[in-house]
């Protein structure tokens, strides 16, 4: 697999797993706390690409965060 088609599968299964982890979150109750999932696919992206990646899906993840707990 090139480079390119890589780092392409490895962004979007982070973006798919973060997806899947906003849409739990909009649908269980308060009580049920689930923003240490957001980890998962941060530490995905990460291991596989670099920092920058990595601190990229850590804004997007804390954006989804903020707009469910607010």
């Amino acid at each position: 697999m090139s480079p390119v088609g890589r780092r392409a599968l490895v962004l979007s299964t982070a973006v798919g797993l973060t997806a899947v982890i906003y849409a739990a979150n909009l649908f269980t109750p308060p009580a049920v706390r689930l923003g240490l999932f957001y980890l998962v696919p941060l530490l995905f992206v990460t291991w596989y690409e670099n920092a920058l990646w990595g601190g990229v899906f850590t804004l997007g993840a804390m954006a989804l965060r903020l707009m469910v707990e607010l």
